[in-house]
């Protein structure tokens, strides 16, 4: 492995700044940046590739048939409220989807509350062929899912 380019100050200056926001050592901000960004990528990707990309990946966790499920929750952060097919497709109708937005709150649903109050999104083109729906700005309808500020 090579090691990684230099990061610019400003980007540093930015990552200690969401650190002391949110909380965390600089380390682990790093850390979840990398990880949404990266997430953020691999969601533009056509399934195929993505599923190429995860089986040659060694430390990839094992996708189970509940694509990320334990105990009937299904958890992820975006940067905006995303509808994620490959992570919800796969839950029980009463599996609970928690969305982490930063500066906007996590969200909390039933896959079936999702499904009624958000059809339009699993009817997308975007959803069905990109794997993916996401709004520019959260809907007045998905506040009442809003469990706690993040």
């Amino acid at each position: 492995m090579t090691a990684p380019p230099q990061i610019p100050k400003h980007y540093v200056d930015r990552l200690d700044l969401l650190a002391r926001y949110r909380g965390q050592s600089t380390a682990d901000a790093t850390r979840d940046v990398l990880a949404a960004g990266l997430e953020a990528i691999f969601e533009t990707l056509p399934p195929n590739v993505a599923a190429a990309i995860e089986t040659l990946t060694p430390n990839s966790p094992p996708q189970t048939a509940g694509a990320n499920t334990s105990n009937g929750l299904v958890e992820y952060q975006a940067a905006r409220l995303r509808f994620l097919k490959k992570k919800i497709d796969p839950m029980q109708p009463n599996d609970l989807l928690r969305i982490k937005v930063p500066g906007e709150g996590i969200f909390e649903m039933t896959k079936q509350q999702a499904l009624n109050e958000f059809s339009n999104v699993f009817a997308t083109r975007s959803y069905q062929r990109a794997g993916y729906y996401h709004y520019s700005t959260t809907p007045q309808r998905a506040l009442k899912y809003r469990v706690s500020a993040y």
